[in-house]
């Protein structure tokens, strides 16, 4: 089931982030944002430590590139 494939995925690579607060940065950046935004652009507004907006930039452009690849898929959030 290709939705289950997306989801392992995306676990994945929030899993290579082993603290809590570092993989909620990550998962912050695979939600999906209007068009006009880049990664840079969200990651600008992080008022948290350097590991949490390089956490963050590395799953936004993760989760995009996962968009662009399966653009009619539903992409699932690991929580």
């Amino acid at each position: 089931h290709l939705k289950e494939g997306i989801f392992v995925v995306v676990v994945i690579s929030a899993s290579k982030y082993k603290h809590p607060a570092i993989k909620n940065c990550c998962m912050a950046g695979v939600k999906a944002y209007p068009v006009g935004e880049t990664c840079s652009d969200r990651a600008r507004r992080i008022q948290s430590n350097e590991k949490c907006i390089s956490a963050f930039k590395d799953c936004c452009e993760f989760a995009n590139r996962l968009r662009e690849e399966e653009p009619n898929k539903l992409l699932i959030l690991a929580r």
